[in-house]
């Protein structure tokens, strides 16, 4: 890879960043929400499998005090409960209460059209080819 390459890169992530956190802070400002809320609240309407703030942390990337200033605003505006977990009293569960979900899945079809939007100019064996080439970026970090 030479430098040109690696500038085209790193533009490219740069740029794909700020779009995509512009994206969902608008979509969190029509939801009445923060972009630190949205963020948490649309990791767990997307994941369901993953019910604790540390996974937000560990799958996210979020800190520690963000993930939890967050989940305090979620749980204070009732858009998430918390509940202790039945085999191991502290471990909190978070779930999405009703109110929450309305606003989750407002906030995750932002993310669906945020992408569309990215990629609309592809074609299917464009987009095809674009999936295993995330797919294989993705594994040689997972193994790194």
């Amino acid at each position: 890879m030479n430098k040109a390459e690696i500038t085209k890169f790193l533009k490219t992530q740069k740029a794909i960043a700020e779009s995509y956190s512009e994206a969902i802070e608008s979509a969190a400002k029509r939801s009445g929400i923060t972009k630190q809320e949205a963020d948490v609240l649309v990791f767990f309407f997307n994941n369901p499998d993953y019910t604790l703030a540390c996974d937000a942390v560990k799958m996210r990337g979020f800190s520690k005090a963000y993930a939890s200033k967050a989940i305090e605003q979620l749980l204070s505006n009732g858009l998430i409960e918390i509940t202790c977990d039945g085999e191991d009293r502290r471990m909190q569960r978070i779930k999405i209460t009703g109110k929450g979900g309305i606003i989750a899945k407002s906030i995750s079809m932002a993310q669906q059209k945020y992408y569309e939007g990215l990629i609309k100019d592809l074609t299917p064996e464009e987009r095809f080819i674009l999936d295993n080439i995330f797919d294989k970026i993705y594994k040689t970090l997972e193994n790194n």
